[in-house]
């Protein structure tokens, strides 16, 4: 209840007061009819307590939008984030395969040269030497 509510319950509390006080107060709220005046205090307090909802219904409902969109800015995010990651690894392989080939093609007509080959699952050197080099 808003302050002007609490004022208006506080007074007309049922406590301790006579019937005639309370049906005055009640005729003099309805212009002179008791019932137009319970119903007029009735819908003042159904409307106080809707206000009250909307209040709370407005904060629930910002709270929720404010969540909402951080969930959907950082799902978006992640998205994005790792579609980065996997076209970086892409470019990162085909830019090491390229210059592998590159120094595979270059060093065909030089018998110094050895070709060192990476088996990526075990990590082990494979090496492939040419003519010339002792195999350790």
């Amino acid at each position: 209840m808003d302050g002007l509510a609490s004022q208006i319950y506080t007074l007309i509390q049922l406590e301790g007061k006579s019937a005639d006080k309370i049906t005055h107060a009640l005729a003099t709220i309805g212009g002179g009819k008791m019932d137009v005046g319970i119903k007029r205090l009735a819908d003042f307090y159904m409307k106080a307590g809707d206000r009250k909802g909307e209040k709370r219904g407005r904060k629930e409902g910002i709270a929720e939008g404010i969540g909402g969109t951080l969930s959907i800015f950082a799902i978006y995010h992640l998205i994005k984030f790792f579609k980065r990651k996997i076209k970086e690894k892409k470019e990162y392989k085909a830019e090491g395969e390229a210059i592998l080939t590159s120094l595979e093609r270059a060093s065909i007509g030089n018998s110094e040269c050895i070709i060192v080959k990476t088996d990526e699952k075990n990590r082990t050197n494979i090496d492939t030497p040419t003519e010339g080099v002792v195999d350790k």
